[in-house]
């Protein structure tokens, strides 16, 4: 985590003034982590449904076996775990995943980063009250169809964080609207960031 919210930075820096900070899913987390590090390079963030441990670890018990499955040499018993303990994706979907070989396959590819990325998560605790003080202007997304426990998440990070703009629930959609309505979740991000332009007093700071 550490290294991926250095890598955010590094980047954000570059500009040379406070940027726009979008995150989606676990990438939310990373936004969160790098708006907490330094606020002052954000003047706003965009998080879609990023899963921030709310009550309980992430992955817990799920990530422990999703680990050993790996070290097992079987990246398809770790993706399966991850798809239906840690995301919680409805049992029909991966049944359905898992049909489709070739495409089940390539996703047990990813198993491994994956599973890191929850460890990374995982590894922050369960502290969401470490976002109350971060006092930077945020939209909050989430999809009607998305798995409850993300929308859980969601809630619980408004009612911390100091500065929600507003929390979006886009209908007909679930945790991947980025990439099923590009255009409509594009258009939200441009209309938040016309209301909270940077301040001019920030960018010369």
């Amino acid at each position: 985590m550490e290294n991926e919210v250095n890598d955010v930075l590094a980047v954000a820096a570059t500009t040379g003034q406070p940027v726009l900070l979008v995150g989606h899913s676990s990438g939310g987390v990373v936004a969160l982590e790098a708006a907490l590090a330094s606020p002052t390079m954000f003047f706003g963030m965009v998080l879609y449904e990023p899963p921030v441990a709310v009550t309980e670890p992430l992955g817990g018990d799920a990530l422990i076996r999703a680990k050993a499955a790996l070290i097992a040499d079987d990246p398809g018993l770790a993706m399966d775990i991850h798809m239906r303990e840690i995301v919680r994706a409805s049992r029909h979907l991966v049944r359905l995943l898992r049909l489709v070989g070739p495409l089940w396959r390539r996703m047990a590819t990813f198993a491994p980063g994956q599973i890191q990325d929850d460890a990374n998560i995982e590894s922050l605790g369960v502290d969401i009250d470490r976002y109350a003080g971060l006092n930077v202007p945020a939209l909050l997304l989430g999809g009607a169809r998305s798995p409850k426990h993300l929308r859980i998440r969601l809630d619980a990070l408004a009612s911390v964080l100091p500065n929600v703009d507003s929390l979006v629930v886009l209908p007909h959609q679930g945790h991947l609207a980025n990439a099923f309505a590009p255009r409509k979740i594009a258009n939200i991000i441009e209309a938040f960031a016309d209301r909270v332009p940077p301040k001019p007093e920030v960018l010369e700071g």
